[in-house]
């Protein structure tokens, strides 16, 4: 099992644990030794006008902000996508479709004299032979049999009307009750708006959306979202009005669910890094900040309402899980667990370098953590006097060794100086 896969296996093992258990938090000890050099995450720092990053350091605290304050817009949110939502809301249709479309395929079969009705049961039998009673599929069928198979290839903008009375014959007759209420209407008028690429598109089971809005004319830079909905205003332009107002009122439900998230959790963010050449030019003010390093080594001592977990990198991003919206029972409460802490540690690969840990606090606490022991901290390459000797004063009162970036002189590493008994007294 790659690290990747054992750090999201003990992230949703600890979204449906009801307490902390002794257990886990060895569970993840074991996993931060092992991401880890023997524990050890860090905090790089620039120097603030209002002395806050010193503060902590004096104090022995970390910062913790909500997400929403995060550099990535994208950070900690759900992605929301219509079909994902579409096949949540399909699924109790499904069953009845499959059964449909198998009954549909088995009176073919009967048509072409591959199989005999008395192949079937009762039940099976009474519904094919009400399709071949249908005149409109004989005449459908008859009319392919005219044709060479070989050479015979069903236009569908030229049988469109037989199509549509097929798909109703199908899905919409009497037997049927998830369907009934459909507006058969509808059906007639997205297909008198569509052409025959695009119908041809429908049938194929690696439909695309992107591709089927290109042959409706449609080429935008938009999300799947925006892409959906310009393509049903497009072929049902009669409820252009209604489609809009569906949008707006997904998208406020989506920017609620989001907030709510955001408001759980304050959380700290740390790196397992701290020879980061990219971390200290972002976070370190280009070498001119500093790095604090923390001993998480006694993991089992953390508070209960503290949690401590890996950041996971994946070019996927989490969706919310639609189900709970139609599903409130266990396995489905457990499922939607997982994916609100998924999408609160999962970011972009572009993101990767951070090499991110993450501790959250319950809101109503304090936004200052006090953290475990600080066993160095370490200036950066451009750090100018007054910083390095603020900087080793507080260093020296808590008797915590210091050392200093160096750039290699052939290659792109760094090297940590130790400059703990260099500077015992103010520099100048």
């Amino acid at each position: 099992m790659d690290i990747f896969e054992e750090k999201r296996q003990l992230i949703e093992k600890i979204a449906c644990q009801k307490e902390d258990t002794l257990e886990l938090k060895l569970e993840l000890k074991q996993l931060l030794l092992k991401d880890t050099n023997g524990g050890k995450l860090y905090k790089y720092r620039s120097f603030d006008k209002d002395g806050y990053s010193l503060k902590n350091l004096e104090e022995g605290t970390l910062h913790c902000s909500l997400v929403e304050a995060f550099n990535d817009p994208f950070d900690s949110k759900f992605g929301y996508s219509f079909e994902a939502l579409y096949k949540e809301m399909s699924r109790d249709y499904e069953k009845e479709m499959n059964e449909k479309m198998y009954i549909f395929e088995q009176a073919i079969y009967v048509l072409k004299g591959d199989k005999e009705i008395k192949d079937f049961n009762k039940e099976e039998q009474r519904k094919i032979n009400k399709l071949l009673q249908n005149r409109k599929i004989i005449d459908f069928w008859e009319a392919f049999k005219k044709e060479n198979a070989d050479k015979y290839k069903i236009s569908l903008e030229d049988n469109k009307n037989n199509i549509i009375q097929l798909i109703k014959i199908a899905l919409l007759d009497g037997d049927s009750k998830q369907y009934n209420g459909v507006d058969e209407g509808l059906l007639e008028l997205i297909l008198d708006n569509m052409n025959e690429q695009s119908m041809d598109m429908l049938a194929n089971e690696d439909f695309n959306m992107n591709e089927f809005a290109i042959a409706n004319g449609i080429s935008k830079d938009v999300d799947e979202i925006s892409l959906t909905s310009e393509v049903w205003k497009k072929l049902c332009p009669q409820f252009k009005k209604i489609l809009e107002k569906v949008l707006k009122i997904f998208c406020d439900k989506c920017g609620e669910i989001d907030s709510c998230i955001n408001k759980l959790y304050l959380v700290g963010c740390l790196s397992s890094d701290f020879k980061n050449r990219l971390m200290w030019s972002h976070y370190a003010d280009c070498h001119k900040g500093f790095c604090i390093e923390y001993n998480f080594s006694a993991l089992e001592k953390i508070q209960n309402d503290q949690y401590l977990l890996p950041v996971l990198y994946d070019n996927k991003r989490p969706l919310f899980p639609w189900s709970i919206a139609f599903d409130q029972s266990e396995s489905s409460i457990k499922e939607a667990q997982k994916k609100i802490l998924l999408s609160l540690l999962t970011k972009d690969n572009v993101w990767s370098y951070e090499k991110e840990w993450r501790i959250f606090i319950r809101k109503q606490r304090s936004s200052e953590l006090i953290m475990p022991p600080i066993t160095c901290i370490y200036l950066g390459a451009r750090i100018d006097n007054e910083s390095k000797n603020a900087i080793i004063n507080i260093a020296n009162k808590h008797n915590i060794p210091v050392k200093q970036m160096q750039l290699d002189r052939v290659t792109y590493d760094l090297h940590a100086e130790d400059i703990t008994n260099k500077y015992n007294t103010v520099i100048f």
